[in-house]
């Protein structure tokens, strides 16, 4: 799942087509898939005398992620959606603040109370058993690791099973407004150019613009932390803190980092980043961008079509890299459920698993979260199941959209 930051991303509106669901019918509720070391569950006491099956009994899954307005996709869009084609599956959707989530779903299952599903379950969590392995399902269902684009291994499989599928992949790059760029005098970037931090130093000093007012003011660019280097975010070798993501020592005390820190370090003295306005732009720097008054600032997908919509003439490319010749320029991550063991409804909890991870984005907006209210929000990335590529309306926004394009 994406790290902390503050989302300011505007929607693409995906059209939810008529046909979507007539074509989705219902599956019969099929056979739980077996767990090692665990027995199968029981057949429902309510199995018709003749041989028949009853009709399906109503289940309630309850469902933990981040909440807020950057998952109101779920209650505003998805979970109807979902009960158009599963009408007795009831979705409790709880929302989890993301720096807590972790340590109260240790806490349940201590407790013995966990939730059905739950979003970016940790390592240690999945290495102590607690969630269920996705394979044979998968296998049952016809869906194929393959089907996923290249992150689906890194965000999603252990000991070489999956335990958890993705609703969407999402790009952390930077974007630039192309007007500064060649107002500066300076070249266009795409998704396959690879800028090293004297570059992005060049580039801020040429952007930026002082002034003794805040009308007439325009920074180079955001500080672009290492930290974003510490997690999936390669833009160095190795990385920040090393192959574990524990390790400084041996990682960040090489030529290159000391670099780095040089240059970050003259970028405050001149006053090109937004950093140096302190506290004063800490929590608006997307807002400053999409002012044309930032010259380059990290972003996702949803970042670069918020500002796009706002008027920006946007460009989408990577983020600096700290080792020349290093290639890696854009991290990523994915929105990911997993289903506890302790769930009492597996199969339930996989259809609807299933039906976020192949289905959903027919219908929740792509490009876009918190900030696209009227349409309950969406996700900041473009489907994980490559299948979904081929759907007509999102296709058709890598067609028109430069920016989709890029981070497709």
């Amino acid at each position: 799942m994406r790290v902390s930051r503050r989302s300011v991303l505007k929607g693409i509106a995906v059209g939810i087509a008529g046909a979507l669901l007539a074509a989705c019918q219902p599956k019969a509720t099929p056979t739980e898939a077996p767990v090692a070391g665990e027995p199968a569950a029981e057949q429902p006491a309510s199995e018709a005398a003749a041989g028949e099956p009853a009709a399906p009994e109503a289940t309630e899954l309850t469902v933990w992620d981040f909440g807020g307005s950057e998952f109101a996709w779920m209650d505003s869009i998805a979970i109807g959606a979902f009960n158009e084609v599963f009408p007795n599956i009831k979705i409790n959707h709880v929302g989890v603040p993301e720096e807590e989530i972790s340590l109260k779903l240790e806490t349940a299952i201590t407790a013995g109370a966990v939730p059905d599903l739950a979003l970016g379950v940790s390592g240690r969590v999945v290495k102590a058993g607690h969630v269920v392995f996705l394979d044979e399902y998968m296998v049952r269902d016809d869906i194929s690791r393959d089907d996923y684009g290249p992150l689906f291994v890194s965000g999603n499989v252990m000991d070489d099973k999956v335990f958890s599928l993705p609703m969407d992949a999402n790009i952390w790059a930077m974007m630039y407004n192309k007007d500064l760029f060649a107002e500066a005098g300076l070249p266009e970037l795409g998704p396959d150019d690879v800028i090293t931090y004297d570059d992005w130093l060049v580039y801020a000093r040429a952007i930026n613009k002082p002034a003794e007012t805040l009308e007439g003011r325009v920074w180079g660019s955001v500080f672009f932390w290492p930290r974003w280097n510490s997690m999936n975010n390669y833009m160095s070798d190795p990385y920040v803190l090393g192959a574990d993501g524990r390790t400084c020592l041996g990682s960040a005390d090489n030529e290159h980092w000391i670099h780095f820190w040089e240059i970050m370090k003259q970028a405050y003295d001149e006053n090109v980043t937004t950093e140096t306005a302190g506290a004063l732009l800490s929590d608006v720097e997307e807002d400053m961008f999409t002012q044309g008054k930032l010259g380059m600032s990290y972003a996702t997908l949803g970042d670069a079509v918020f500002a796009q919509r706002a008027g920006v003439n946007v460009g989408l490319t990577g983020q600096p890299v700290v080792t020349p010749g290093w290639k890696g320029n854009v991290g990523g991550w994915t929105t990911s459920y997993g289903i506890m063991t302790g769930t009492k409804s597996r199969d339930q909890a996989w259809e609807f698993l299933k039906w976020l991870s192949v289905e959903a984005l027919k219908v929740v907006p792509l490009g876009t979260d918190a900030l696209d209210a009227g349409a309950g929000g969406g996700v900041p990335g473009l489907p994980c199941y490559l299948p979904l590529h081929e759907f007509d309306s999102i296709a058709m926004m890598s067609q028109s959209e430069p920016v989709v394009a890029d981070s497709v």
